[in-house]
């Protein structure tokens, strides 16, 4: 198993096209499972430095990158990034599998599942670096894109589309959100 997550690992960050076709027939659990080893790395440096105070509030998190914290709040820093984790794969994997499925993804929700799961590889093994972590979260929005080419046999440009029109919508709909706030605080000042 180690050996085997190693390689992994190498394959998805040097050579990921050839990585996620030698991998998109694979079960789901398979998949998931990397992703648990994955996230449980990530969780517990994450936890550990930031429940060690070495990061300058990090997260942006009150409390965060302080004079150290117990050991019982960097326990709960893990769990709960590791919950977090989870919840938020699946999120982004149903929000892109919509768009997979609108522009002609031709596999189910679980291979783009697997797809997110495998393209995250870079930023869960060195999001929790600071600065460096900008640049994982970089590498993996492209291998995202990777991915989901190969694993759904999709052109790229829909496998762009795919990826960054759920990005856009989002952008807009709290830019819209703002503005309502903004428009409903300077119209029901004046009443005051």
């Amino acid at each position: 198993m180690a050996l085997d997550f190693v390689e992994r690992v190498k394959g998805f960050i040097l050579s990921p096209v050839e990585s996620f076709n030698k991998y998109k027939s694979e079960e789901f659990g398979e998949a998931f499972k990397y992703y648990l080893v994955l996230l449980l790395i990530f969780s517990v440096l994450y936890g550990l430095i930031a429940g060690l105070g070495m990061g300058s509030n990090m997260a942006g998190i009150p409390g965060f990158g302080g004079a150290g914290m117990g050991l019982g709040m960097i326990i709960g820093i893990i769990i709960f990034f590791f919950i977090i984790g989870i919840v938020a794969l699946f999120i982004q994997s149903i929000i892109v599998h919509i768009f997979v499925a609108i522009l002609g993804g031709k596999q189910g929700f679980t291979k783009t599942t697997a797809a997110m799961i495998y393209a995250s590889t870079p930023s869960m093994l060195l999001g929790w670096i600071p600065i460096i972590g900008i640049i994982a979260g970089i590498w993996a929005f492209i291998l995202e894109i990777l991915a989901i080419r190969e694993i759904q046999e999709m052109s790229t440009a829909r496998a762009v589309l795919a990826i960054i029109l759920p990005i856009i919508i989002i952008m807009v709909l709290v830019i819209l959100l703002i503005g309502f706030f903004l428009v409903a605080a300077v119209t029901t000042a004046g009443y005051y």
